[in-house]
């Protein structure tokens, strides 16, 4: 008994590796040579044209003498159609290769496309099972191609992973947010929830972060600026630092640079008083000083206190305006109050008749910024 049970247990084993054999090599070299790989694909609309030129950057391995890295260079290819599928189809037919979207990291839209209604192309990408969840969705000031353009002539060389860094540069700036493929679709096809993009300017010589694309329903309805990205992130408890100037408390005319992050999460409580939305935010933050005059004391409490006074003003201003941008001029809840309001309620149904969609843009807003300044016995007057 002993023995057949053994020897069942090799057959077992024998059977799996000759399976694991047959598996080896279905994803070959050959078929690596055989594909170009997107880095990213960008759609432009075309004046009194229902069709789109749609734009895909190319990686184009190469190896330098002497480098035993990888580098990668980048072509972009150009294709008048009616759909993305047809302009990938042409594409195709159009080049040696074809064209693999598994690594593409960026979606560009331009923003005269994206303020016309970009759900029939967010609703073809999301059918694409080679898009990526994590792939992040852009708008540019320009046209997608531009902004391609630039990034191609910079000079740098990129690898599949070319637009990533503007993901990580969230984690030292705040002047981007996370904005995946996969939570901009279902945000998109939400009754309650805003769908938000990166917003990227493109000018003579750079391409730049600097703001949030905001879309009510499908259409992009405006953006902020790099101060509503950092308001943004700090209602969401998302942000991990940043580097702002405030005026200084000491000098007229003259400014400070600290280094912010979180002491501990904002509190944000949503009531409806008077039938109107009454939004309270308490937003915690410590602060490290970073530039300074040489005449300013910081050993000083009555000085530190100056300049949290001056921090806390800075804070309640900026996520001020951003809460009454997006509120009064967008009608766009982008940090999800309504969802934090129906928590407050024992049915769906009773917070439906709040019409919260519709009365959102009558919110007020209560912000109140309880930051601390670390003094360093290293900051102190000379």
């Amino acid at each position: 008994m002993y023995f057949k049970k053994l020897k069942i247990y090799f057959l077992y084993i024998l059977f799996a590796i000759i399976l694991l054999f047959l598996l080896t090599g279905c994803y070959d070299a050959t078929s690596v040579e055989n594909l170009y790989y997107a880095v990213a694909i960008g759609i432009d609309s075309i004046d009194n044209s229902d069709n789109i030129n749609l734009s895909v950057q190319i990686a184009q391995n190469s190896s330098s003498s002497g480098d035993t890295n990888q580098s990668t260079e980048q072509k972009i290819y150009k294709v008048e159609c009616v759909s993305i599928d047809s302009g990938i189809n042409i594409l195709n037919n159009y080049l040696s290769k074809e064209i693999d979207l598994l690594n593409c990291s960026a979606i560009i839209f331009s923003e005269d496309i994206a303020k016309k209604g970009i759900i029939s192309f967010v609703n073809t990408l999301q059918n694409n099972v080679e898009i990526r969840p994590n792939c992040n969705i852009i708008i540019s000031s320009k046209t997608s191609y531009e902004l391609l353009e630039k990034i191609s002539n910079s000079g740098e060389n990129f690898s599949a992973r070319a637009f990533e860094y503007i993901i990580s540069s969230a984690k030292f700036t705040g002047y981007t947010l996370d904005a995946d493929f996969n939570q901009f679709f279902t945000n998109m096809n939400s009754a309650n929830e805003s769908a938000l993009a990166i917003y990227a300017t493109v000018d003579e010589n750079s391409v730049q972060n600097t703001g949030i694309a905001i879309f009510r329903n499908d259409y992009m309805v405006g953006h902020t600026d790099t101060e509503g990205v950092i308001s943004h992130l700090i209602l969401e408890n998302k942000l991990k630092s940043s580097t702002i100037n405030i005026p200084s408390p000491f000098k007229e005319d003259e400014t400070i640079d600290l280094s912010i992050s979180f002491l501990k999460n904002t509190e944000i409580d949503v009531n409806i008083v008077n039938n109107n939305p009454y939004i309270e935010c308490d937003i915690y933050l410590t602060a490290n000083i970073i530039t300074s005059d040489e005449a300013s004391d910081y050993s000083s409490m009555e000085n530190i206190a100056k300049l949290e006074n001056n921090l806390n003003r800075y804070i309640e201003n900026i996520v001020s305006e951003y809460l009454y941008l997006t509120s009064k001029q967008y009608s766009c809840d982008t940090i999800s109050f309504g969802e934090k309001l129906s928590k407050k309620y024992k049915t769906l149904d009773e917070f439906k008749k709040v019409n919260w969609d519709t009365i959102y843009k009558d919110s007020f807003f209560n912000v109140n910024a309880h930051c601390k300044v670390l003094s360093s016995s290293l900051i102190t007057k000379q």
